[in-house]
C-alpha cells in the first residue's frame, strides 16, 4: 500500500524536523514508518543583472547567496566565464539576438530549488568597426546632466532612440540632421541605457551611463 503524506506550513512557522508516519489498516492494526527528515523548501531569489546587453560584452549576474548552497548556472547565446558553483557569475554574450541565463540552487540537504531564468536581449555589434567608431563619439560618458553626441560623415537624417535596461523606450528623436546633439538627462534615473542611432542605411548602438 502506498501512502502519500504532504507537509505544509499552514498555521505553523516551520514544518522542518524529524517525523514518523503511523498508519492503521481497516482492522485497526498499526504500523509506524522509519524516521525521516523534512527540510525547508529552497527559495531562490530572482537573478540580478542586465537584460539588454551588447554582443561580446561580459556582464555579471547573481542571486541572493545562501552560504550552504551551490548554484548550477547555464546560458543560451553566451558563455559562462567565471563563478561556477557560486551565487554570482560572469557571462560573455557572444551571439546577437535573444538569449537567457538560468540558475538552479541546491542546498546543504540536497534539496533542489526551482529553475530561475532571466531573458536577455543581445544587441549586435557586427556593424561596429574602427571606421564607424570614429563616426560616433559620446562625451562625457558616464554623465550626470547631459552628454554630447558627435556624429561625423553622416550624410542623411538620423533618429536617436534611448532604451533602459528592461528594453523600454524612454526617449526618441527623429529626423535629426545636426552633427552634434546634446542629450539631456531630464527626468531619467541613474543607470545604464542603450542609445540607438539609426539612418536609412545603418544602425549603431552605444551604451551610455547616467550617474
Amino acid at each position: 500500500m502506498l501512502v502519500v503524506v504532504i507537509f505544509n506550513t499552514y498555521g505553523a512557522q516551520n514544518a522542518t524536523g524529524n517525523y514518523t508516519v503511523t498508519v492503521s489498516d481497516m482492522n485497526g492494526c498499526q504500523g509506524v514508518s522509519n524516521p525521516f527528515t523534512v527540510h525547508n523548501i529552497v527559495f531562490t531569489s530572482t537573478i540580478t543583472g542586465l537584460s539588454n546587453v551588447m554582443q561580446n560584452n561580459v556582464e555579471t549576474y547573481s542571486v541572493i547567496q545562501n552560504p550552504t548552497s551551490t548554484y548550477n548556472w547555464g546560458v543560451t547565446a553566451g558563455i559562462l566565464q567565471s563563478g561556477l558553483g557560486t551565487n554570482s557569475v560572469d557571462a560573455l554574450w557572444n551571439t546577437a539576438g535573444q538569449g537567457s541565463i538560468y540558475v538552479i540552487e541546491t542546498d546543504a540537504n540536497g534539496c533542489i530549488g526551482d529553475t530561475i531564468t532571466l531573458a536577455v536581449t543581445i544587441f549586435s555589434s557586427t556593424s561596429i568597426n574602427e571606421s564607424q567608431t570614429q563616426i560616433i563619439s559620446i562625451y562625457p560618458n558616464p554623465f550626470s546632466k547631459s552628454t554630447i553626441i558627435n556624429l561625423s560623415n553622416i550624410k542623411s537624417n538620423y533618429s536617436l532612440t534611448l532604451y533602459d535596461v528592461t528594453g523600454q523606450r524612454v526617449l526618441e528623436k527623429e529626423d535629426l540632421n545636426q552633427t552634434s546633439y546634446e542629450l539631456e538627462r531630464g527626468t531619467l534615473s541613474k543607470g545604464i541605457y542603450f542609445l540607438e542611432i539609426k539612418t536609412e542605411e545603418d544602425k549603431w548602438i552605444r551604451r551610455v551611463v547616467i550617474q
